[in-house]
């Protein structure tokens, strides 16, 4: 096996370019922004890392810990 003498840096994929010259002011807003993009629209929701109100009523706040792990 050969070591790697370098690498190639990926540009990250730019979700929301409005956003590039904020700052880091509202990157917590941002994260969350990126992960809802992940939880409801990439996969159209399959993931089921959401919990729906039916779930919710069945389940209880203990539904919350149960889906978050």
């Amino acid at each position: 096996m050969e070591t790697p003498t370098s690498i190639k840096v990926v540009k990250p994929p730019e979700y929301f370019p409005e956003w590039k010259d904020v700052g880091f002011d509202e990157s917590a807003f941002l994260g969350a922004q990126v992960a809802a993009k992940v939880v409801f629209v990439v996969d159209q929701g399959q993931s089921k890392g959401y919990m729906t109100r039916p779930d919710y009523n069945d389940q209880g706040p203990q539904g919350i810990h149960d889906y978050s792990l």
